[in-house]
């Protein structure tokens, strides 16, 4: 009797609360997504979000990740142990493999959160369609480039993910196979340049523009033109970079890399990095910080405090034995350290770039990261007239262009006699083909990204061999073989997703 005299008080209790229209309609007590997103204010928070996650891979505590995008070619050496430049020893529980993984896709996670939104929202929310254009357009530029940079680094085995996933069905997708992401990245890319302004105001520099979206889309094109052997991706990249306009070269080779003139007219997307470490929260990755930058980057080539005692990356001797003696980039780029008594780089560590200094060396970097910049533009341009058999000594001329800034390249005003141009009259396409990518060599020497993608695309067009190639290691055990053109695809990420195919070789 009791049990049921309790039942009948809830009942009745439940009957009159349900009654109660004000109590069927509660407000919830934090801001959801729904809500988030029905404002351009909350538009224009959610793409530094996005923006964030690539300066995640950034923040200085993510040093390991460094080795990733710099090791694996015959530029650098290191006096430590990393995976990436011994080869032998990378598998798929490696942390940093995992890292990368992780954050490339919650950038994609986020940005394709971004767009399912700004494909559904009520007309009248964005103060004028060219914002609400501008937005997508970053969006869509960032997730191509998350996309470009799986492609590079793990290939068809990683999966494709296009669209945000909403239900269980979605959550395991499977690897998209041959050169399904760079096809996405090309998309991407394609789209946001034009969607994306052609600059942006002085207090919001930094973020993606036309120029950035087609220097990018022209890059992905000539890789894909490269490994697929398609003459028409050449011509759609030489369009892109035609579309490219209001850059020049910078005066001198050392400004691309000075904390001073970050954001100059040669620089077409590079990360923000903040100087104020204690308003951005140094010790964090920065995820809650709503001025777009992050509070301080990796170290670079400096074995500060901050370093965490990882190895510095050095040059190789075939990389300094490469440079033409008397080219003015070599004293920047190649310098001589007294305190550690070794030879060192010297890009992205001068002109005081560092927040904090204590008495084992420097740390804190706060030099933004050159992420593209029209050098790197020129010298795709002339690959692609010598490769649909365009004009020989216009390729030639934009090599020479790249040769002449660095002849005037001297602090004093000096202009040296090397690197000398090269001839115009030369007719032999593989030979200027080799001069191309000698030149990218020297003139993105030990910048992220750049070396190892090359002479990886060309492996697997058959052009070189990096079976029988001089990596000029330190390391003893060296061991680079078919595999290692991909990394693996993170352990964690098979065990939970059982659609996805393993690299081979791992």
């Amino acid at each position: 009797m009791k049990n049921i005299f309790i039942i009948l008080i809830a009942f009745l209790i439940c009957t009159v609360v349900s009654c109660d229209e004000e109590n069927l309609n509660l407000s919830p007590s934090k801001e959801t997504e729904i809500s988030f997103f029905q404002t351009q204010e909350g538009f224009e928070k959610g793409v530094m979000g996005v923006y964030q996650k690539l300066r995640t891979m950034y923040g200085h505590q993510q040093i390991n990740m460094m080795g990733i995008w710099l090791l694996p070619d015959d530029n650098l050496t290191s006096l430590g142990s990393h995976a990436c430049e011994t080869f032998s020893s990378m598998s798929p529980d490696n942390g940093n493999v995992r890292d990368l993984y992780k954050y490339l896709y919650e950038l994609i996670g986020r940005a394709n959160v971004m767009l399912a939104h700004l494909n559904t929202i009520e007309e009248g929310i964005f103060e004028s369609d060219d914002l609400k254009n501008s937005i997508t357009g970053e969006v869509l530029f960032l997730r191509g480039y998350a996309n470009y940079f799986i492609w590079n680094f793990w290939g068809g085995a990683a999966p494709l993910v296009n669209e945000r996933i909403t239900s269980f069905d979605e959550i395991a997708p499977p690897s998209a196979g041959n050169n399904a992401l760079l096809d996405q990245a090309i998309a991407d890319f394609k789209e946001a340049a034009e969607l994306l302004p052609v600059n942006w105001a002085a207090d919001q520099r930094g973020r993606a523009t036309q120029n950035s979206a087609n220097g990018f889309l022209g890059k992905a094109l000539v890789f894909r033109g490269t490994v697929t052997q398609n003459h028409d991706d050449f011509i759609a990249a030489l369009n892109a970079f035609n579309k490219i306009s209001n850059v020049a070269l910078a005066p001198m080779y050392q400004d691309n890399f000075s904390v001073f003139k970050e954001n100059n007219v040669e620089s077409l997307f590079e990360v923000q990095v903040s100087d104020r470490p204690i308003a951005t929260g140094v010790w964090s990755n920065d995820d809650n910080s709503s001025n777009g930058f992050t509070a301080g980057s990796w170290d670079f080539f400096n074995n500060g405090y901050f370093n965490w005692n990882n190895p510095r990356y050095l040059p190789t001797e075939a990389l300094i034995d490469a440079y033409i003696p008397e080219d003015p980039r070599f004293d920047f780029s190649i310098v001589w350290s007294e305190k550690n008594q070794e030879t060192q780089i010297g890009k992205y560590v001068t002109d005081n770039a560092f927040i904090f200094s204590r008495p084992e060396g420097k740390s804190l970097s706060i030099n933004n990261p050159r992420l593209l910049r029209y050098a790197d533009v020129i010298l795709l341009k002339a690959e692609c007239l010598v490769r649909t058999g365009g004009s020989l000594s216009e390729a030639i001329s934009l090599i020479n262009e790249i040769r002449e800034r660095a002849r005037k390249s001297i602090d004093d005003g000096t202009v040296s006699i090397e690197p000398a141009d090269l001839p115009l009259s030369e007719t032999d396409a593989q030979k200027i083909l080799e001069w191309i990518f000698y030149e990218r060599r020297i003139e993105l020497a030990a910048e992220e990204s750049h070396r190892w993608f090359d002479i990886r695309r060309r492996h697997i067009a058959g052009e070189i061999d990096l079976r029988n190639w001089n990596f000029s290691s330190l390391k003893t055990d060296f061991n680079f073989t078919e595999k290692n053109i991909y990394l693996p695809l993170p352990a964690y990420e098979l065990e939970l997703n059982p659609n996805l195919v393993q690299n081979p070789g791992y």
